[in-house]
């Protein structure tokens, strides 16, 4: 039996993702602990670990600050942690942790560790058009990922693109890249609820309201959609963040005030308004592999998102959805106005994202291949 530690720089990360891997790890005799800042007191936390069997074990990160000596201290309360609980593995996922507690890991002489590429952030969108100061934060963070990564067992990695990538950049070698279908989705879970009639021209999008999620275009699209007359309704699912291209809060309010989209905010549970729509749209800049399009599809809506990485690994053109150019407001009005004008597409498109999802992202098989991987 082996003591396994799940390393992030927050509990959600772990609770949403990782969940049936954690347990199909449990099942099979080991010790597992998850390690991410948190009050021992949060109730949100103790809700979500409620079933799951992990203990917890509060760590020093800073989730998003780039004060280095800050950093500098959780790398070493980090090593003199893995000193002492002395744990077989340590599965990393976010920045901050595959590259800290990586090397912390490392040095701490843990016997197998390794790291998730769950996305590469704002950082490494609009690569040759950034400012100064992102391009300059960006080459740290391959330096960083660079000293780190290349002493650990393995990286996985969610998407083709951001494995080229790295390899490209020497950041790993290629013997120690995995690629694997996301997260994956489960099946069981998220299943097509026929008890329940979709909406007649119903589009939703689900995720974080992040400029990067491409919130603004989806927008700029419904208004376009709008004025040309047509009748159709906008479900939008998400919460606000922390992160740097979080949407204001007086913005979120303004788009309130538009005919036809309704905002819900963060939901535990979006199952029930997936089941009243037709296709999702996420029209984000880039992606590691977006777990909400797996969700969707797994519940049988029809896609549109972007041609950028990790999106467009979750949609065959024409037959399960429909690819657009990112940033582009009038492509994606575009694309919605296909499924307004031919009705019969959704019920038909989204038949087949139940049948991709099954045979490429479902997540018994993706953790099968992790699990293999890591315990080997």
């Amino acid at each position: 039996m082996s003591k396994i530690f799940f390393v992030a720089n927050h509990p959600f990360t772990l609770s949403n993702f990782r969940a049936k891997l954690i347990g199909q790890i449990s099942e099979l005799g080991h010790d597992l602990c998850a390690l991410f800042p948190f009050d021992q007191n949060d109730p949100y936390v103790k809700k979500q670990f409620k079933n799951l069997p992990v203990k917890l074990i509060p760590i020093f990160l800073s989730r998003r600050g780039l004060n280095p000596l800050i950093d500098f201290i959780s790398f070493f309360k980090l090593y003199f942690l893995y000193k002492r609980e002395k744990p077989q593995i340590v599965l990393n996922y976010t920045i901050k942790p595959n590259i800290y507690s990586g090397l912390a890991a490392v040095l701490a002489g843990v016997p197998k560790v390794y790291s998730n590429i769950t996305g590469l952030g704002f950082l490494f969108i609009d690569f040759e058009k950034a400012s100064f100061f992102k391009a300059l934060i960006r080459g740290i963070v391959c330096r960083l990922y660079r000293v780190s990564l290349s002493k650990q067992n393995g990286v996985f990695f969610q998407n083709s693109d951001d494995l080229n990538f790295f390899i490209d950049k020497k950041i790993v070698k290629e013997n120690n890249a995995y690629l694997i279908n996301g997260s994956g989705v489960d099946l069981t879970f998220f299943t097509p609820n026929f008890d329940i009639a979709k909406k007649k021209n119903s589009f939703v999008f689900v995720g974080r309201l992040l400029k990067d999620k491409g919130i603004q275009e989806l927008v700029d699209a419904t208004k376009l959609l709008i004025k040309r007359g047509h009748h159709f309704n906008l479900t939008v699912i998400g919460g606000l963040d922390e992160n740097p291209s979080s949407v204001d809060k007086a913005q979120i309010e303004t788009w309130k005030q538009e005919p036809n989209i309704k905002f819900l905010g963060h939901l535990e549970d979006v199952r029930e308004e997936l089941s009243k729509s037709e296709i999702l749209v996420l029209p984000s800049y880039r992606e590691g592999t977006p777990k909400s399009v797996l969700e969707a599809m797994a519940m049988g809506l029809a896609i549109i998102t972007t041609d950028v990485p990790g999106c467009r690994e979750t949609v065959i053109p024409g037959k399960n959805g429909i690819l657009v150019a990112p940033k582009n407001h009038f492509a994606l009005a575009q694309a919605m106005e296909q499924f307004i004008k031919h009705p019969h597409m959704a019920e038909e498109m989204g038949l087949e994202s139940r049948v991709f999802a099954a045979k490429k992202f479902d997540v018994n098989k993706i953790n099968e291949d992790i699990a293999s991987t890591v315990l080997g």
